[in-house]
């Protein structure tokens, strides 16, 4: 936006630079579209994948996740296939095979994370996870869901079209 309105007609390496020194990971958010981040989450890798007809609801507690703590605790597993190959999968199959490290760190800090992540399951989610090193959870539905018992929180939930 920034770039338009200022006519600064920066090139993608350009926003690539400037995105890093905000954030390690902040240039993934540069090109929408969906992408492996490896390295310091900026370092890319195009997948061909869609969720173009359903439903993304994230929910944001108030609750704070120190970061530096849960990234000090987290025990990195390795997993029985590639990322790449995981995604690949339906989206039914990702529950039992993509997960979050951080969950058995934060979850055990902040339980009420994992009662999120729960709840979106019962609430009829194909998948469900934390995001990053938390608080949020997200969760992918095949129907737009009601959502009960999530008042409390902040909720954004989209139809989506890519």
């Amino acid at each position: 936006v920034l770039n338009a309105l200022y006519n600064l007609q920066l090139t993608d390496e350009e926003y690539y630079n400037y995105a890093r020194q905000l954030g390690s990971d902040c240039s993934f958010f540069i090109n929408n579209i969906p992408q492996l981040a490896f390295e310091k989450g900026d370092v890319f890798k195009p997948v061909h994948i869609t969720l173009a007809g359903y439903y993304l609801v994230i929910i944001v507690p108030d609750i704070s996740v120190n970061t530096a703590q849960a990234y000090s605790r987290i025990k990195p597993q390795k997993s029985r296939e590639s990322l790449n190959k995981i995604i690949n999968l339906p989206i039914q199959e990702w529950r039992y095979e993509l997960y979050n490290d951080f969950e058995y760190v934060i979850f055990k800090i902040h339980p009420e994370i994992a009662s999120i992540k729960e709840a979106l399951y019962r609430q009829g989610a194909i998948y469900a996870s934390m995001s990053g090193s938390g608080s949020a959870v997200y969760g992918i539905f095949e129907e737009a869901p009601a959502l009960d018992g999530f008042d409390k929180y902040f909720i954004w939930q989209e139809k989506c079209q890519i």
